[in-house]
């Protein structure tokens, strides 16, 4: 298990696997039960000099993007983890659903803030149609599960400047929270427990 942006490590200490946490400021108040090593650092510095399959050991079955809150930092995470993930791996994002506006803006402005993390969710469904993924509307920031991961998929790696490019000219904003909900199409939080089932069952022949 990966964690980008492990901050108090609440969510870390669900772990029951070998772990990674990366986050420059964290603040660990949680108790981990599993064998876990942190880095504070940002993804990027980490993804630099650090290679996760041989601190692992195998491939990453499962990771969670809740790191900086823009667009292009989440894609640059994307990238990194998938090459470093099983094909049978699972990456959860963050920050996806924002529930208004001034949330989803690329300065924070308020408390609960997302960021345009969203963007990456239409990048992904243009330039990756490949990939399964499925959004659900939990609580204020919303859950996105990606599955049918490709670690050779290059397309994303190749193209990243001219994404990066796109987010910061505005070309994936949305004018609305409206607009945004029906681009993103979430399904109902209840349908999210399914789902887990669902990819459990996906993912038993290779386990």
């Amino acid at each position: 298990y990966v964690e980008i942006g492990c901050r108090f490590g609440v969510s870390l200490a669900l772990s029951r696997s070998p772990s990674i946490g990366i986050d420059p400021d964290f603040e660990i108040t949680s108790q981990l039960t599993a064998p876990t090593r942190l880095y504070r650092s940002t993804s990027d510095d980490f993804f630099r000099t650090h290679d996760i399959s041989s601190l692992l050991g195998e491939a990453i079955d499962f990771s969670f993007i809740d790191g900086m809150h823009h667009a292009e930092c989440a894609l640059r995470d994307f990238i990194n983890l998938e090459r470093a993930s099983s094909r049978h791996g699972v990456i959860a994002v963050d920050d996806v659903l924002p529930g208004d506006m001034i949330h989803a803006s690329r300065e924070r402005k308020t408390q609960v803030w997302t960021g345009d993390v969203y963007k990456l969710l239409l990048i992904l469904r243009r330039f990756r149609p490949d990939l399964v993924i499925d959004v659900f509307d939990v609580d204020r920031k919303g859950c996105c599960l990606i599955s049918h991961l490709d670690p050779d998929a290059t397309v994303l790696y190749e193209s990243y400047r001219t994404h990066e490019a796109d987010i910061l000219t505005g070309m994936y904003a949305l004018p609305d929270i409206p607009t945004l909900r029906d681009a993103i199409a979430p399904a109902p939080a209840e349908d999210l427990p399914r789902r887990l089932e669902e990819l459990s069952r996906w993912r038993a022949p290779m386990r």
